[in-house]
């Protein structure tokens, strides 16, 4: 039976489990969510995924006010990070500074106003349905966004990246689902695997297929090995395609061997050359880096419209320098660390989300080297911490719960002793 499913009940006929009304938080990271993958227009000048990272940091951030005493995410973890940021917001700060560090802040946020939450076994089973839900309703709005469910055919130029992140965070929950017995799980997890080879983002679509084969959570490893053999075969199969072909080389075709940033034909759409232009600018400051968003400015000033590297590691390097990635870095691992450790002593529902929390770091830090995910809050973080600070949450209350039982356990037991004690004085005897 699956770890993830309600209790059986009398005769081995199965409880219904109680339906649990999501709290706002979680509705507006999930709306949230969904929404900045589909709606892309602008509003007053701004675009509207603008105003729904905003909404929901607000949102966050008074629900984590209010409730503060009941933060249970290792918050501490990422003070350091947080600090340094702000600190070069005060001493090295270039424009819009401020946004870009309260846009990787936001969802560190969102998992501590999570982590308040009151959460129960049946408030997760529906926050999953409801994870389950998004992920056909992604699905479904993606093709129809890029065409496909008009066309019938798959486009060369889709603009899906956005859709294809998500798709590899939701994998990272249905794989871990699977893992922990839920069979159907495995469809949705096709189903967010299929959505990055759809949109033609080569990253993402390695990041969401390999969440099985790498999932943190516990999976038999002749079934893991299995699942590893089946990406290997399928994913050089899609390789070989005439469209992935034409994604990967100017030329058109190409081999596996001939994926560097030093073959000419590899295609990189421009970007090689404002990376190399930004490593030599590192070079000159190393430690330390420029400043805070200092390579938004570089490129803007080097190109004129190219204002992102697309390539995270890249990008930390240049305002932060080595020390300031380090830190990052070292702080993801700690986090992962912390989630993985705290899920292998739990169980059921809170397990699979310390698990899926954890393994999508994996999926995370590969989407980094290609793309703007810390900038992208909207797309992978609000929705990835929310899932941690519910595990939290939850192993909070259970943990609560337990002390509060061995309180009345023991309780009972001082009564009685103290009435011996007491019958034991009154008949002459001596204390104790």
């Amino acid at each position: 039976r699956s770890a993830l499913a309600p209790s059986p009940g009398v005769a081995g006929r199965r409880v219904r489990a109680r339906q649990e009304p999501l709290p706002l938080l979680l509705w507006v990271v999930l709306v949230g969510s969904l929404a900045s993958c589909v709606v892309d227009f602008e509003l007053f000048g701004f675009a509207v995924r603008g105003y729904i990272w905003v909404v929901t940091g607000f949102v966050a951030t008074i629900v984590a006010l209010r409730r503060l005493d009941k933060a249970s995410l290792h918050y501490l973890v990422w003070a350091p990070w947080i600090i340094l940021m702000l600190y070069y917001d005060l001493v090295e700060r270039y424009p819009n500074a401020l946004q870009r560090t309260l846009l990787m802040i936001c969802p560190v946020m969102v998992g501590l106003a999570a982590s308040t939450l009151s959460v129960n076994d049946d408030l997760i089973r529906e926050f999953l349905r409801r994870c389950r839900q998004f992920a056909v309703a992604l699905f479904v709005l993606s093709l129809a966004g890029a065409g496909v469910l008009f066309t019938l055919s798959l486009p060369s130029v889709t603009g899906l990246a956005p859709q294809a992140m998500t798709a590899a965070l939701l994998a990272n929950v249905f794989a871990a689902e699977y893992a922990l017995g839920r069979r159907e799980a495995l469809y949705y997890w096709l189903l967010m695997v299929a959505l990055p080879f759809v949109g033609l983002t080569r990253t993402a679509m390695v990041a969401a297929a390999v969440t099985l084969p790498l999932t943190l959570a516990p999976l038999r490893p002749l079934k893991r090995a299995a699942f590893a053999a089946i990406v290997v075969v399928v994913g050089l199969a899609a390789f070989l395609t005439p469209r992935i072909q034409a994604k990967m080389f100017y030329s058109g075709h190409g081999d596996i061997s001939d994926i560097s940033l030093g073959n000419a034909d590899f295609r990189t759409t421009g970007r090689e050359f404002a990376r190399e232009e930004m490593r030599n600018e590192i070079d000159a400051k190393p430690w330390f880096g420029h400043g805070a968003n200092a390579q938004e400015w570089f490129l803007e000033e080097l190109f004129g419209t190219l204002t992102q590297p697309h390539n995270d590691w890249l990008r930390l390097e240049f305002d932060y320098g080595y020390i300031g990635t380090g830190l990052f870095g070292a702080t993801l691992l700690a986090q992962a660390l912390l989630a993985w450790t705290l899920g292998m002593k739990s169980s059921g529902p809170r397990k699979m989300l310390f698990l899926s929390g954890a393994s999508a770091f994996v999926s995370f830090v590969l989407i980094m080297v290609t793309d703007n995910i810390i900038l992208y809050a909207v797309y992978f973080g609000n929705l990835h911490f929310a899932i941690m600070g519910l595990a939290y949450a939850a192993s909070r209350d259970e943990l609560r719960g337990r002390e509060h039982a061995e309180r009345l356990d023991y309780a009972p037991r001082r009564f009685f002793a103290v009435a011996a004690q007491r019958r034991g004085m009154a008949k002459g005897r001596p204390r104790g």
